[in-house]
């Protein structure tokens, strides 16, 4: 198996448990020598094929390879980063029959994949990806790692609602509280998690976003007569639906996609543009596909704020990857006028 995603979710962890749920007992692959030096790529391996070879014959047992990034390290970084994946080197064929003559079931643990081949990806029998988990989820999570700490519910709630926290990154702030006993104990995690959060994400606390006045859905004025609890209604019937808000500035938009999230008892997550547009080719695709994929759809309203930055009219390229590359004709839908109804949800 193969446990891959950001650094400080759990990957590890979830390992052993499962290890020891199913009765089973966990052995570690080494990462350091007798003198506790860190290993090189062939020590690392080498330490695999010899668990392999020691626990083969023994029933229940499981190895665990962690940070396995630094064994499928490229050849050549410069030359795998232009051709846009790892270098597999000149031992490709040795390590696809590691992965796949294991008589020892063995789950790998890494926080990227980008320098893995495809041809060993492919090898790993379950590929499970770790994702941040929804805000209830980590509203447990934070209750978990700091319910004890004597800090107020609010703490707690505004914790939850930071995405970019890891459980790591709780247990960290934890046991930094544990250090400062005598300290006050909202004062000190709310220093430690922003210190983690500064060094880690470039900011002490998340963007959020300040209505410059009190929003109120009856005094929203939406086109085509339709009411916000006809959309409301429509949302909760069905489960999905994708809406698309343009007007002005400052009527109520972003607000409005707020308002619609509480309806739904489900959880906001905004992006803007800033936080997906790349300069390389294919990385703001990726980013959009990345954003999809982590968000949970029977949990969250996903709101993308000013998509005219990475949604404009293909005539307006001026680059070859962004122009079309079929010659095919394709019509083109214009937006529904405010004086017409709109579409169904």
């Amino acid at each position: 198996m193969l446990f891959y995603g950001p650094p400080g979710t759990g990957k590890t962890e979830l390992a052993r448990a499962l290890v020891q749920a199913s009765g089973m007992r966990a052995y570690q692959v080494r990462s350091s020598d007798d003198d506790g030096d860190g290993l090189n790529r062939e020590g690392r391996l080498s330490a695999y094929r010899l668990a392999q070879r020691l626990f083969a014959r023994r029933r229940g047992a499981m190895l665990i390879f962690d940070e396995v990034e630094d064994v499928f390290e490229m050849s050549d970084p410069l030359f795998s980063w232009m051709r846009g994946r790892g270098a597999t080197g000149r031992q490709k064929g040795w390590m696809n029959r590691i992965l796949e003559e294991n008589p020892v079931p063995a789950i790998w643990v890494t926080n990227a994949t980008d320098c893995f081949d495809p041809a060993f990806l492919r090898r790993f029998l379950l590929p499970v990806a770790f994702v941040q988990p929804p805000r209830s989820v980590r509203r447990q999570m934070v209750e978990s790692h700091l319910g004890e700490c004597a800090v107020p519910p609010s703490l707690l709630d505004e914790l939850a609602d930071d995405a970019a926290l890891a459980p790591a990154q709780l247990g960290s702030a934890r046991r930094l509280w544990e250090l400062l006993p005598e300290a006050p104990p909202e004062e000190t995690i709310r220093a430690g998690v922003a210190a983690l959060r500064t060094l880690l994400h470039g900011s002490p606390s998340p963007r959020r976003r300040r209505a410059a006045t009190r929003f109120d859905a009856a005094f929203l004025n939406l086109a085509g007569g339709v009411s916000p609890g006809a959309i409301v209604r429509a949302l909760s019937q069905h489960g999905h639906g994708s809406l698309c808000f343009y007007g002005p500035p400052g009527t109520g938009k972003t607000a409005f996609a707020e308002i619609l999230a509480e309806a739904l008892d489900r959880e906001l997550v905004a992006r803007q543009a800033s936080d997906l547009l790349s300069p390389f080719v294919g990385e703001t695709e990726r980013n959009l596909a990345r954003l999809f994929l982590e968000c949970d759809p029977s949990q969250s309203v996903l709101l993308l704020d000013e998509v005219d930055s990475f949604l404009t009219d293909r005539r307006q390229a001026q680059r070859s990857w962004e122009r079309p590359r079929s010659t095919s004709c394709c019509s083109r839908w214009s937006a529904t006028p405010a004086s017409s109804s709109p579409p169904p949800i």
